[in-house]
């Protein structure tokens, strides 16, 4: 498992294997530059939604993690 926490205090708990099963990136540029705290960064966990249907349902929203500082593995 993973603990993921952003900069606001939301840290959620996520499977190790989303990293297999959905190749989830950490992006740190939008539009070829770096991302500034007040537009979701320094770093945001990004799931490939437009590939893989099951992403997008609503109850795994909350596993996009933007502001995001700290993971740790457990």
């Amino acid at each position: 498992k993973l603990l993921v926490k952003a900069l606001n205090d939301y840290g959620i708990v996520l499977p190790a294997g989303d990293a297999w099963d959905y190749a989830p990136i950490l992006a740190r540029e939008m539009n070829g530059k770096p991302m500034r705290v007040r537009d979701k960064g320094p770093l945001w966990l990004v799931y490939p939604r437009d590939q893989r249907p099951e992403l997008q349902r609503a109850v795994m929203d909350e596993r996009w993690v933007w502001q995001l500082f700290e993971i740790t593995i457990l």
